[in-house]
C-alpha cells in the first residue's frame, strides 16, 4: 500500500497514462499519413517500437522527477536513460541490415509515370495545313477547327477507352485534362 501511495505522490500513473495517450495518439496519426499518402507502411512499426522502447526512460523520468518540487539527477538517470536511447539508436541503425523489419524491397512500389495527353483545335493552327500536299488524298476537303463541345467529348470518350485499356495497369497514370484553365494553359 505504501509504494502505491509513493507511485501516486510521484504521479507515475498520471505521467505514464498521458505519455500512452500521446504515444498512441502519434501512433495513430503516423498510420494515418501511411494509408493517406501512400507511404511505405513499415514506418507504423517503426514509430510503435520507438513509442515502446523508449518506455523505460519515461518510467525513469518519472519515478526520479514527477514529485512535485526541483530533483537531482541520479545515478540510475546518468546511466540508464543513455543507455536506453543507444539501444534504441542500435535497433533503428543496424535493424535494417539485420532485417530485424522485415521490409520486403520487392513490395515497395514506384509511384506511376504520369502521362499527359492534351487534346485540342486551335483554329490559327489550320492555316499552315492549307497547303494541298499535305491532305492530296482526301480532295475536297479542307482542315477544320473543333468546338469546345466536340473537343470535351472526343476527351472524355479518349479518357474512357484508354482508362479502360490500362485500369489495371499501375506503371501510368493517364492524365486529360477537362478543366478551361488546364486547357488554356496548355494551349
Amino acid at each position: 500500500m505504501k509504494f502505491i501511495k509513493e507511485l501516486i505522490h510521484r504521479r507515475i500513473p498520471h505521467i505514464i497514462g498521458s505519455y500512452l495517450v500521446a504515444g498512441t495518439s502519434l501512433i495513430l496519426f503516423i498510420d494515418w499519413l501511411v494509408n493517406r499518402y501512400n507511404l511505405p507502411e513499415y514506418y507504423t512499426t517503426l514509430c510503435l517500437f520507438g513509442v515502446i522502447a523508449i518506455m523505460p526512460s519515461v518510467v525513469i523520468l518519472a519515478y526520479f522527477h514527477g514529485a512535485p518540487g526541483k530533483d537531482e539527477w541520479t545515478k540510475v538517470e546518468k546511466v540508464g536513460i543513455p543507455i536506453n536511447v543507444l539501444f534504441i539508436a542500435g535497433i533503428l541503425f543496424f535493424g535494417d541490415s539485420l532485417n530485424i523489419w522485415e521490409i520486403n524491397k520487392d513490395d515497395i512500389i514506384d509511384p506511376p509515370q504520369k502521362v499527359l495527353i492534351h487534346i485540342t483545335s486551335m483554329s490559327h493552327y489550320t492555316s499552315g495545313f492549307d497547303r494541298p500536299s499535305y491532305y492530296e488524298t482526301i480532295k475536297g476537303r479542307e482542315l477544320v477547327a473543333l468546338s469546345d463541345d466536340e473537343l470535351s467529348s472526343i476527351r472524355i470518350n479518349f479518357e474512357s477507352m484508354m482508362l479502360g485499356e490500362f485500369f489495371d495497369i499501375d506503371k501510368y497514370e493517364i492524365i486529360i485534362p477537362h478543366s478551361n484553365e488546364g486547357i488554356d494553359f496548355l494551349n
